[in-house]
Parts: C-alpha cells; structure tokens; sequence
C-alpha cells in the first residue's frame, strides 16, 4: 500500500471555503500560506467558488514559491478529453509543474463510465496513462459515491487505481458494505472526505438550534445513535471520536477538511495529526451502525441533506 501513494500528510487542507468573499481575500491568502508553512498538503477544485479558490491558491503559491505544497485536485472523468483539459487547466491556471494526486470526479453522482473505460483500457485509461508517462500527474484516485456502487464495486475489485477517495468519518461512510469490507480485506488506500461531517460533530448553538428546528434530520438520528459509544469512549466530544475512529484503520491514509479559519486550521492540523486509534470494541460497535446505516438506499441522500 505504502508505493501506491506519496506519503501524505495526516491532515489534507480543503481550500472550498477559500475564494467567496472578494474582502477576505487577503484573509484567505493567508490561511492557504498558514497551510503552506505547515507543510500540509492542499486539496481543490477548479470549481470552488466559481474558480476564485484557484486565485487564492496561485496568489499564496506566488508568494511562496519554495513552500508550494504537494497537491490533490478534482479532474473530470466524464471523458478523456475532459480530464485532459482539466489537468492543463489546473497546471496552467496555478504554475504548478504536476498534480502529484488527481481525483476523478464526475459532474453527476449516477454512474462513472471510466471504470469501463479502464477495464478495457480505452481512452481514459490510455489518458491517464501519457499524463503519468509525461510527469503531469503522479497518481489517480477514483472518488466513490453511494449512487454508483455498480460502478465502483468494479473498480475496487479490479483495483483499477492507485486509491479510493469518499466520505467518510464517524456519521458517515459513503461506499457500500461490500465495498468497505473489500477495501479493508486488501487494505487498498482510503483518503477521507469530510471527516468532521461539516457542522454535525461539534456542539455548537447554531447546531442546537438546528437540532430544535428539525429533530428528526437523520444526521440528528445518528448522533443519537452514536451518543452510547461516546459515553463509553475517553474521548472529549463527537470530533475526538470521529478522527480517532479513522486513525483506527491503517488503510486512510489522510483525511481532508476543509475551512476558511486560521484557528480551526490549526485545532484540525493538530487534532488530525494527534489522534490515537480507539479500542477495538468501540471500532466495531461503530462500524456495527456504518453497516446498518449503509445498507440503506439513502445513503446518497444522506451526504446530500449534510451538503
């Protein structure tokens, strides 16, 4: 597992709150030039903030040069002329010699063709390829939502790429049952989206209020659900449980969050990086509700009420 990937960092700094607010943008410069000096890596998006994010970046890379993080960015698998116009983009766009990490994503959450494409080493695969060969791109992670299992069923019993990138954290796990348990058989890479599930997992009077307005949002049914295995936990809040039960298994290899903050970067920064794995008994008890909640069809629904 560990020569499929670069070594990442624990923690992944996520720029989507970077870019929306033209007045801050000296205050967003500097969160990514915080993450800079902090030797994390950095995960985008061309279309964060309509493209603003990239300002963000290119201004922070700019003023750093020497300090230029190691990166991670959203590339489109909807064809093979598509990712490859993405990757010159994202390179041209940012004056970044390679993308050591590209995720494939799709516009849609329905199906992703390019495991198909793969399977028969057609022009995505052949795309992927010349992008390696010419040292534009290092690695391609295959990003994994509930809505198509089929598809990605296929990927991870195929192993088609070098890892599998989705949500996941102590509310959430967005892959199938029989998915999670093949890449935990094989141990293939995990690299972990929204692992502190946005707002859920802090205690928070906007999310009290929430809670009032709307008791019966699933995320609430969860919390509730989860609210024994806390108790039985030496674990402060929901948050320590969330990034210790990642830290419990060797194949995520980093977990990637996102803020606009330069405190919460540092409690993220260093909470991540900290975090020791838990008990094996309360791994299971929450694994036991993931396998539940997962072999539910709204799965997928569930990660769009959280967005």
């Amino acid at each position: 597992m560990n020569d499929r990937l670069p070594p990442l960092t624990p923690y992944t700094f996520g720029s989507m709150s970077l870019g929306h607010d033209p007045a801050k943008f000296p205050d967003d410069v500097r969160v990514a030039r915080h993450a800079m000096d902090l030797g994390l890596w950095v995960h985008s998006s061309r279309a964060y903030a309509g493209g603003k994010t990239f300002e963000v970046l290119k201004k922070a890379f700019d003023e750093a040069p020497a300090k230029r993080p190691r990166t991670m960015f959203k590339v489109s698998c909807e064809s093979a002329t598509e990712l490859a116009a993405d990757v010159e983009f994202t390179l041209t766009s940012l004056g970044l010699p390679k993308i050591e990490i590209a995720q494939l994503a799709g516009k849609t959450h329905q199906k992703r063709d390019i495991v198909a494409d793969f399977l028969t080493q057609g022009p995505m695969y052949q795309t992927c390829s010349r992008l390696k060969e010419q040292g534009l791109v290092d690695r391609f992670v295959f990003e994994i939502f509930y809505s198509y299992s089929a598809d990605a069923l296929k990927a991870v019993q195929n192993d088609l790429f070098d890892g599998y990138i989705f949500y996941y954290s102590l509310l959430e796990r967005q892959v199938s049952n029989e998915i999670w348990q093949l890449l935990w058989e094989r141990q293939l890479p995990v690299l972990a989206l929204r692992p502190v599930a946005g707002s859920f997992l802090t205690d928070s009077p906007k999310l009290r209020e929430r809670r009032q307005t709307d008791p019966k949002h699933p995320a609430f049914q969860r919390l509730d659900e989860l609210a024994p295995v806390l108790a039985a936990s030496d674990c402060h809040d929901l948050l320590e449980l969330s990034l210790r039960f990642l830290a419990s298994h060797p194949n995520v290899v980093t977990a990637i969050a996102g803020t606009g903050s330069l405190a919460h970067l540092d409690q993220l920064e260093s909470s991540v990086r900290t975090a020791k794995p838990l008990a094996p008994e309360l791994v299971e008890r929450i694994r036991t509700l993931h396998r539940t909640w997962c072999s539910q069809e709204a799965t997928y629904q569930f990660a769009k009420e959280l967005w």
